[in-house]
């Protein structure tokens, strides 16, 4: 199908139509939407991306709230 993946990559690792280059039919190629990080199974990509978007500022709290905390108390036991 001329999409940059290989038959066997295509059918055993993404499971995507080795006979056609766009398997969900939403105008970008499979090798594209993995190059891109999507699924090349789900059509909506306006879905994916905004759940991304959703996730991105949890991701960010719960990353940054033990160093924050860790520091916060570090400064608390210098001062006493």
């Amino acid at each position: 199908d001329q999409d940059g993946l290989s038959d066997g990559v295509e059918v055993y690792i993404y499971g995507t139509s080795p006979f056609t280059s766009d398997t969900d039919g939403d105008k970008y190629d499979d090798f594209l939407e993995i190059l891109m990080g999507r699924d090349p199974l789900i059509k909506n990509h306006d879905r994916q991306l905004l759940f991304g978007l959703y996730l991105l500022p949890v991701y960010i709290v719960v990353v940054s709230v033990p160093p924050v905390t860790i520091l916060i108390i570090k400064k608390r036991r210098k001062k006493k």
